[in-house]
């Protein structure tokens, strides 16, 4: 048996959820912020995924095809990716500036604000989720 070593780069987005780990798509594990694990493996081509469980659609990682021999070693390291953390962060904050200047000018109620606020993030992650699909996680092979 081969063995798939993949490590979770710690990270401030995302840290409260866990990483499912897919092998020609199966799962195969999951990984938390930080953590290691390895995955005993037949040889053969296999295609990796690793994907957020229920992130409103920005889940997946795109598709990473590994030549894993006999008694091979390989190393994976994922972690969301950078840029769509940004781009991610600057919509979010004009999501809240845009609701906040139109929709709740008038709302007095704190809870409510809140509410709103919260309800327009998830409408951006989703949309977002759309969009950028297999490019929300990166996979580096070592």
């Amino acid at each position: 048996m081969a063995k798939l070593i993949v490590t979770r780069k710690k990270s401030f987005i995302g840290q409260a959820a866990k990483m499912s780990l897919w092998v020609n798509g199966k799962q195969v594990g999951s990984l938390s912020n930080g953590a290691t694990v390895e995955l005993d493996l037949p040889a053969g081509d296999k295609v990796f995924v690793c994907k957020f469980k229920k992130a409103f659609g920005l889940n997946s990682s795109k598709p990473m095809t590994l030549t894993i021999f006999d008694e091979d070693r390989k190393t994976i390291n994922v972690a969301p990716s950078l840029a769509i953390n940004l781009i991610t962060a600057v919509v979010v904050g004009v999501a809240f500036g845009l609701a906040d200047i139109f929709l709740l000018k008038d709302v007095k109620n704190q809870i409510l604000r809140f509410g709103v606020l919260v309800g327009a993030v998830l409408a951006v992650y989703t949309i977002m989720g759309f969009i950028l699909k297999d490019r929300y996680i990166t996979v580096e092979e070592f």
